[in-house]
Order: structure tokens, then sequence, then C-alpha cells
């Protein structure tokens, strides 16, 4: 470097003299002040090429990191200035300590009561290889941005499908969401394992479950149950005349009279209609014992027409020996 600057000089001097002669003849300047401008102007250059290449400071909020004949030798705070040797150090690359978000989102993430929900997570952290430990340091200090952002989802997945959703059900999910439970509980757990690789995190709130919803199928089928619900409130509501005309006529009236209901209906739709018995044979509720207008059960004021009870057949019972 020095006898490179040296041989700058010589030919400045060489050069400065033979113009400082031609133009000093020509406009009346000396010429030992044309060497001395020309002196002074390639000096100024090598300065600020001597600084720029042998003293080093980093970006603001950024970490240097020098390397030493190919190998990492040593880290450059923000605010400090470092020389360097030129031809032996160089600055391989500076790390942004900025507050990184990555956002995504896990589908079908299974509970303990084994439902499957869809979560969408942010993760806020930064990123410092001076924390890092010293089996993971050459690995972190080759890191770039896209590589911080997959250790922390990979990471971050792991501990959502594999251990903490597995623990809960989903009114537990629900409930523990309102109480940052399970904020708490994801930032711990990933602050322990990404804390080698020099990444940082809050544990109360690093880890933000923005929102946990049902998959699709959960979703259409309470939808269903709901609707289900609904149109069999309504069909009640529709069959309570019908059942209290029922309560007062005979039983085999009434047997007739929701047999032609029946027909009716199937005339009018053209379908007919499913009918499950109990394993007995017998119709599991009586068309009389429906509770719609209140009495003890046996009609809507206690009055109305029962049926006869069940025959029981014959018990054997053993005679005593005589003592």
């Amino acid at each position: 470097m020095v006898t490179h600057a040296l041989a700058i000089i010589v030919c400045a001097l060489a050069i400065s003299g033979f113009i400082g002669d031609s133009l000093s003849a020509l406009i009346g300047i000396p010429a030992l002040l044309w060497r001395t401008g020309w002196i002074s102007a390639l000096v100024g250059w090598e300065m600020f090429q001597f600084r720029s290449l042998w003293i080093y400071r980093p970006q603001e909020n950024h970490l240097g990191v020098i390397y030493r004949f190919g190998r990492f030798h040593r880290f450059v705070d923000p605010n400090t200035w470092a020389l360097l040797l030129p031809g032996f150090d160089r600055v391989h690359h500076e790390v942004s300590l900025y507050m990184r978000t990555v956002e995504f989102e896990l589908p079908n993430v299974e509970l303990f009561d084994g439902l499957t929900v869809n979560v969408r997570l942010k993760v806020f952290f930064t990123t410092d290889p001076r924390k890092a430990s010293e089996d993971r340091l050459l690995q972190a200090l080759k890191f770039q941005r896209d590589e911080w952002s997959e250790i922390v989802k990979t990471s971050t997945e792991d501990l959502v499908r594999n251990q903490v959703f597995l623990t809960l059900t989903y009114t537990e999910l629900a409930a523990q969401r309102k109480n940052r439970d399970v904020k708490r509980l994801l930032s711990h757990e990933l602050v322990e394992r990404v804390r080698a690789f020099g990444i940082l995190l809050n544990e109360e709130y690093g880890v933000m479950p923005v929102d946990v919803q049902p998959n699709r199928i959960y979703r259409d089928a309470v939808l269903e149950s709901r609707a289900a619900t609904s149109v069999g409130e309504a069909a009640l509501e529709r069959l309570r005349p019908f059942l209290q005309v029922l309560e007062q006529i005979q039983p085999d009236a009434a047997h007739a009279a929701m047999l032609l209901h029946i027909a009716s209906k199937i005339a009018q739709t053209g379908q007919l209609p499913e009918i499950v018995l109990s394993p007995g044979g017998d119709l599991p509720i009586s068309p009389i014992h429906t509770g719609f207008t209140g009495g003890d059960g046996h009609g809507g004021n206690g009055s109305g027409p029962k049926y006869p009870p069940k025959k029981r057949g014959p018990v054997n019972r053993e005679k005593p020996l005589a003592g």
C-alpha cells in the first residue's frame, strides 16, 4: 500500500512538473505552485482511500462482521470505529439489529379433543449473532434475512402442532386465548429453542396467535347443526295442534288419522317418509304421551285414553326346600 502511494506521488511530480512548466510559460503561473497543487490533490485522494480501506464503522443499528484470511475474526458494534488491515481484513456483511416480523398461517392444527383449527400467527424477533452459542455461531454468521425467518417459522410450527395445541381442547383454547396463556406459553418455549442461533424475542408476547378458527368442515357441521335445530323446533311447533287433536280421540282412531295425514303428505310431495322403529318394534314415543299439552302424561288434562299395560309372561319361581 505504501509503495503504491509513493509510486503515484512520483508519477504525479513528474506529470505536474511537465504540465506546470508548460502552463507557467503560457499564463505566467509559477511551476512550483502547479506542482504543489497537484501533489496536495493526489495526497488527499490517497488519504480518502486509506480511510475507506483501513477505517470502518457499521451502519446505524447494524452489527459488522469482520473476516480475516477468510475466517471469522470479530464483530464491530454500531457506534465503534474499527481499524482494518488492507489485504487481510474485510467486512463480510452487516446484520440488522432492528425488529423483524414474520406472519404465517398453519392449517389443520389438531387439538386434544380431535378437532382441527386454522391458526394465523405473528412472531416479533431480533437477531444478534453475539448472543449465539459457540456451536451455532458459524451457522448464524451465514444467515441472511430469509434464513432467520425460516428458523422462526419452523420452530413455531413444531411447537404449535406437536406440543402446545395437542394438550388443549377447543373450549380451553378459546378461554386461554383471552387470558394470554397461549401467547405466554408459545413465546417462552420459542425463546428456549432459537436463542442458540442469536434470535431474541419477548417471553410474554413474542408469539401472537392473531386468529384461531375451526377448519371449514367443522364450521359447516356447526352451521348445519344450528340450522337443523331451528328446523326441528319449527317442525315441532307445527305438529303441536295435530298432537293435541290426537290426544282427544281413541288410539285406533288416532292411528288411522295419523296414517291418513301421512298419506296426504305423500300425495302432496311424492316422497315416502323414513320411519325408524325401536328395536322392539314398538313406537318409541306414544302419540298420546307427547307432553305438549301438560297434564299427567296420559292426556292433556289427565283424562284422555291410555294404552293398556303390557302383559308379563309367567315367572318361574323355585319352591323353597322343606326344612
